[in-house]
């Protein structure tokens, strides 16, 4: 009889929590180096969330200064792609309650919903980067 040979290959870990917890910012370590990405409450709770990749620390915030500086400018009806390790994210321009947000579909997802990143968020994200030196 022989068993699964398991060996570990990274380990994964919540960093934070923003926005009362409905997005959360996730730490990926693996032997090739840490990844991050934001986990993102789904719009239906009859779905998944959406996990949004964002790269290494650099890349991460890069892309999240990217992502604040399009939402400054950005226009209803407006969408983008997102590029990243391979996948393809689609952004939609929005407005809740006032507040400036993209809703964002995971890459083949089967899902019809989206999860919302909010400028707001985003910022407090850049922010937490640059005073914890994660």
């Amino acid at each position: 009889m022989s068993h699964a040979q398991l060996k570990k290959s990274g380990s994964i870990e919540r960093v934070k929590g923003f926005t009362n917890g409905s997005v959360s910012l996730m730490k990926s370590t693996t032997e090739k180096g840490d990844v991050y990405s934001l986990t993102l409450r789904n719009n239906s709770k009859f779905h998944d969330d959406v996990n949004l990749l964002l790269g290494d620390k650099e890349t991460a915030v890069k892309n999240l200064k990217d992502f604040s500086e399009t939402l400054k400018t950005a226009k209803s009806g407006e969408h983008f792609d997102f590029e990243v390790m391979g996948l393809t994210y689609t952004f939609f321009y929005g407005s809740t309650l006032g507040q400036k947000c993209f809703k964002i579909w995971a890459p083949n997802s089967v899902s019809s919903d989206y999860g919302r990143l909010f400028k707001a968020t985003i910022d407090d994200i850049i922010k937490y980067f640059s005073n914890n030196g994660e």
